[in-house]
């Protein structure tokens, strides 16, 4: 997983490996991960629109998610999502996950890298 955050440099965080059985998505952090990683790359798919519940405040929150060349492109669409998302990190991917599969047709077992783009909202 990358963090794209404003004037600063891309960084990896921590790595995850994806699932999918029938409709269930599993995800499960990785200890070791490559600090290597394509830069984002063309879009190949539309903007999808997927929402989060946090179960503290029982707000629910928005992020758009697109797939590119080197794989998903998760934005909190708010300050409530980017702060929810800097705090816990896998509800939003798990989101992501579910709708470029469902919504946008993507086989999501074969991406690489997960980019979460705090660059228009920051935490």
């Amino acid at each position: 997983m990358v963090i794209l955050e404003p004037d600063r440099a891309p960084f990896v965080e921590k790595g995850y490996e994806i699932k999918v059985n029938n409709s269930e998505i599993q995800l499960r952090t990785l200890d070791q991960i490559d600090q290597n990683y394509q830069a984002l790359g063309q879009s190949l798919s539309n903007q999808g629109q997927f929402s989060v519940n946090d179960p503290v405040s029982g707000n629910v929150l928005n992020f758009t998610v697109t797939v590119n060349e080197s794989g998903l492109v998760i934005q909190p669409v708010d300050q409530a999502a980017a702060s929810f998302t800097n705090a816990q990190r896998t509800p939003a991917i798990g989101g992501a996950v579910q709708s470029a599969l469902t919504d946008l047709g993507f086989d999501v077992q074969s991406f690489t890298t997960i980019f979460i783009d705090f660059r228009n909202v920051a935490p």
